[in-house]
């Protein structure tokens, strides 16, 4: 997935790793003695978007070498080019960066180094916004957590470089999110800090999914036949029921294609269109029900249908729905080619295991994804050892065996709780654009850069409370923890930003005492 040749020189210091020696690339000086040696160039049909994007590119250049850059438009032929392969062609990096199967390429990108110019392209301005903060990160920016206390912006007064990389994410949606959502309602400081991470970290996805629980929506926006028809509703221990269908009902079938169909109309914009029962159990049991097969039968029968019709008006759109609960296993049929099955890792039930039905799946379904449970509030309740998320040998085994099965979305329902998780969540992100990532060496550039003089002291500290590690939670470890983070403060007493992150740390450990 990803070719490169890095070479960063800061001073005498050379950052150099490769995987792929591409000798095309040249070094470039960016800054020398806090002065610019080049501008960073956008397009003059740059959208405000890619304005913004320069903006802050430029914002991090003067943080990191004290040296002011100008942004103006330009050919693209010198200077910090920002903009994407149609803005500054090249028939070279187009085809590097070209689009497969309708998503896969949307986020590729290319940084490549020449003589006169450093290239930040990307195949659509969502892939240049990960050229640019990527490139910010091979010069040693990082975004541990959504806060500017865990911002690290090294200082450089000369800046060179010579690096060529193409890149382009193994999953084509990754989220985390937090399940019980904002408390300043998407547009406070919670939700803009978590966004400014998501951007950061490459975050977001060539597609966009939508898997989530849809028949309870489709009743309601079709309340007055649903009233006028009780017989559409679910037949379960002899009551009709107010938020399943009568699949076998013909009438329901049509109802549930016009709403998918209505949908993509008032959503032009969208991919994928769920289908994906209400939550819960009582699916029908009536006879004409029980006839057509079980309910993953049903339920897969009925998505079938309506991605047929989405298929005939709207050949490049998709229908999504979960494998999980009563419809975890596959039907017995293989499902039509625009269905999207994002598959649970847990309320899995039926004969086979979750490790079963991640080898069984890919026989039914084209296009498969996963749903993970990093953090669950009435799970963990944020209290140490913490939820998957804080497993870091999980996640380094189960987010590649995703991959390996064919899973080309993650979805990661988590929480708002970085003090035990924020590890885990920074991984699993890193893992999401790249299976192949070294977990071992991403934490140990965690320690280093977010502790400095206490690495080794935070090492313990985290290693100590994973839950892959099986702690016993009681009183003291959490004396052992607080002792940890005692000794960290000690050790950096002049570093004011690594205290500022070893307070965040002691306020989740109060949280946990109290």
């Amino acid at each position: 997935m990803m070719k490169k040749l890095i070479v960063i020189t800061f001073f005498s210091v050379v950052f150099f790793t490769t995987n792929h020696v591409l000798l095309a690339a040249d070094t470039i000086q960016i800054a020398k003695n806090e002065k610019s040696l080049v501008p960073v160039v956008i397009s003059e049909n740059a959208s405000e978007n890619m304005k913004k994007l320069a903006n802050e590119l430029a914002e991090y250049l003067n943080k990191i070498t004290g040296a002011s850059f100008e942004i103006k438009t330009g050919d693209g032929s010198t200077g910090i080019i920002v903009g994407t392969v149609a803005q500054f062609p090249d028939a070279d990096i187009a085809k590097k960066l070209e689009i497969r199967n309708i998503f896969d390429g949307k986020e590729a990108y290319a940084i490549k180094s020449e003589k006169k110019r450093l290239v930040l392209i990307g195949a659509t301005e969502q892939g240049t916004s990960h050229a640019v903060f990527r490139f910010l990160e091979l010069v040693g920016c990082r975004w541990f957590f959504p806060a500017k206390e865990w911002e690290i912006v090294p200082r450089v007064k000369n800046l060179a470089l010579r690096v060529e990389e193409y890149s382009r994410p193994n999953f084509l949606s990754r989220r985390i999110w937090y399940g019980f959502g904002f408390f300043d309602r998407h547009t406070g400081k919670v939700a803009e800090d978590y966004n400014a991470w998501m951007r950061h970290n490459r975050m977001g996805g060539s597609l966009k999914v939508s898997f989530g629980h849809a028949w309870q929506t489709i009743i309601a926006d079709n309340k007055a036949i649903f009233e006028q028809h009780p017989e559409y509703l679910a037949l379960s221990n002899g009551k009709r029921q107010g938020n399943k269908f009568c699949v076998s009902n013909p009438e329901v079938r049509k109802i549930v294609i016009n709403w998918a169909l209505n949908y993509f109309e008032k959503h032009p914009d969208a991919d994928m269109v769920s289908v994906e029962p209400s939550d819960g159990l009582g699916h029908c049991e009536c006879e004409k029900c029980l006839e057509m097969g079980s309910v993953s039968d049903r339920v897969f029968y009925l998505a079938n249908e309506v991605a047929k019709a989405i298929r005939e008006k709207y050949p490049e759109k998709l229908v999504g729905l979960y494998a999980y609960a009563d419809h975890s296993e596959p039907p017995s049929f293989t499902l039509e080619p625009n269905v999207w099955i994002q598959r649970t890792a847990g309320f899995t039930y039926g004969k086979y295991s979750s490790e079963e039905l991640m080898q069984i799946w890919p026989k039914y379904c084209q296009n498969m994804g996963y749903y993970e449970y990093l953090s669950v509030y009435l799970w963990d309740w944020d209290m140490v050892p913490g939820g998957r998320a804080a497993n870091i040998s999980y996640l380094k085994k189960q987010i590649p065996l995703y991959y390996k099965n064919a899973g080309r979305t993650l979805d990661c329902e988590s929480g708002n709780n970085w003090g035990p998780h924020g590890l885990g969540y920074y991984i699993t992100s890193k893992l999401m654009w790249d299976v192949n990532t070294n977990v071992d060496a991403l934490c140990e550039d965690f320690y280093q850069k977010a502790f400095g003089p206490a690495a080794g002291v935070m090492k313990r500290y985290y290693e100590r409370l994973d839950p892959g590690n099986n702690p016993l939670r009681c009183e003291n470890l959490i004396g052992e923890a607080l002792r940890d983070l005692d000794e960290a403060s000690s050790l950096t007493k002049n570093r004011p930003d690594i205290q500022a992150r070893l307070d965040h740390l002691k306020q989740y450990m109060h949280y946990v005492r109290l």
